[in-house]
């Protein structure tokens, strides 16, 4: 990986909008004259990077530029943008200047559209910019979305939802600051809070780091649902590519491949093979952090979504 090295995808219908053509051009001559992430290092083969794609394919055109980025190339950094917008040439160094590769790896820019804002003297059309986000807005007879155009920093997650996420209830509302307080005591770093609101300041760069479960099912088919159990309880959080998982995932999912019988779920296997047989197949070793010593009311709780009629 090249540090600092950027990519730009994007995608297109066969054709590019003359603001974005000009935007790009103005950005490629001021990074070969600044910071070369986008050109200048004959390593970077994918400086640029665009596909073709209709409006039903925006999806999956995207998440293939991310793919080609993580696996082929040599970027640190994939700046998507659509080829019909225009930026300012220094939009991608303002944006890494943002970013942190921990606790704000994924950063984005508000986009604005051009919108008719009725006619000026001589009948010249008037345009105003307004942001390209809504809210919902509901009257006695009918739901929709309107634009938000005030934007706050503050209002990023909504307070009830987020002091009801944490199971601890280590999470209190702070009116005065429009915001919530975190009791570290109550706290038990189980990320659901995140799910909800991933702006919580939860994030330890120093200290993070990724466990790997495997086993888990929702579905009633075939078998009663199951829960996922620890296989890897750390690995070093390395983003953008995570090495470190990769490695391990890719180890789970061949050999429970190469043994795994037809259509067998992995906890399926797992559950036939047995969990000595598992960790022995897979090399994962097993420590005394896989030891679940968590033992109130075992035998009570329901743990399964069937029912058994009498």
């Amino acid at each position: 990986m090249i540090r600092g090295a950027v990519t730009i995808g994007f995608l297109h219908p066969g054709q590019w909008q003359a603001c974005f053509a000009n935007s790009l051009n103005e950005m490629m001559f001021y990074d070969a004259t600044t910071s070369n992430r986008i050109v200048g290092n004959p390593d970077h083969r994918f400086g640029l990077l665009g596909n073709e794609a209709t409006a039903t394919q925006i999806p999956a055109g995207r998440n293939k530029l991310a793919r080609v980025v993580l696996d082929e190339s040599e970027s640190e950094w994939l700046f998507i943008v659509d080829a019909d917008m225009g930026f300012a040439p220094d939009t991608v160094d303002r944006l890494i200047a943002t970013a942190d590769r921990y606790t704000r790896p994924v950063v984005g820019g508000l986009a604005f559209a051009h919108k008719s804002d009725g006619s000026g003297p001589f009948f010249a059309r008037r345009y105003r910019a307004v942001p390209t986000l809504y809210r919902m807005w509901e009257t006695d007879d009918e739901v929709g979305f309107v634009q938000n155009m005030y934007i706050s920093q503050t209002n990023v997650c909504e307070i009830p939802s987020t002091v009801a996420s944490c199971p601890t209830g280590a999470i209190r509302g702070d009116m005065k600051n429009k915001s919530v307080a975190v009791n570290e005591e109550k706290c038990m770093y189980c990320g659901n809070c995140y799910t909800v609101c991933p702006s919580m300041p939860i994030a330890d760069p120093d200290n993070d780091g990724i466990s790997i479960w495997v086993g888990g099912k929702v579905s009633n088919a075939r078998s009663a649902p199951m829960f996922s159990k620890l296989a890897i309880p750390f690995l070093p959080n390395n983003p953008p590519r995570w090495p470190e998982v990769v490695h391990a995932v890719k180890n789970i999912i061949e050999v429970y491949a190469t043994h795994a019988r037809k259509h067998e779920r992995i906890g399926e296997w797992i559950n036939r093979v047995g969990w000595e047989r598992f960790f022995s197949l897979t090399g994962i070793p097993f420590t005394d952090q896989h030891i679940d010593d968590f033992d109130l009311a075992t035998e009570t709780f329901r743990t399964s979504a069937q029912f058994k009629w009498r």
